[in-house]
């Protein structure tokens, strides 16, 4: 994600026109409280550190953070989240909850030119 405390050096930072996020969790917090967790060993550093939802944000790229309409209602929130964290910071960016896709399909439509998914990533 186009952190400003990304390790990419500025000259490829700029090259970066446009970043999909893809089903993404960008806020970790929830985790150290799941029971997964018991195999992730997080800790609130390392969830913070993972959280590009909770770091400040490079403005270099235009950010969409795609989740599917057919995926755990959390993940429609982590890009609600990111959306509205990043957009108060000036980032030019969106979240699209695409049709009922599933996690494992969501970028399915990525393969169709005429899809509205293909025309927001490629234009």
């Amino acid at each position: 994600m186009p952190c400003d405390d990304s390790p990419l050096c500025e000259s490829l930072r700029r090259k970066i026109a446009h970043v999909l996020s893809v089903s993404g969790l960008h806020d970790l917090r929830p985790l150290l409280i799941a029971k997964m967790n018991d195999v992730l060993n997080l800790d609130e550093a390392e969830a913070l550190q993972g959280s590009p939802a909770l770091r400040k944000p490079s403005k270099s790229a235009r950010v969409t953070a795609l989740v599917g309409g057919g995926e755990p209602k959390e993940f429609i929130r982590q890009a609600e989240r990111l959306t509205a964290a990043w957009s108060r910071e000036g980032v030019e960016i969106s979240s699209r909850v695409s049709g009922q896709h599933h996690h494992f399909s969501v970028l399915d439509d990525l393969r169709v030119p005429q899809s509205r998914n293909y025309r927001m990533l490629f234009g």
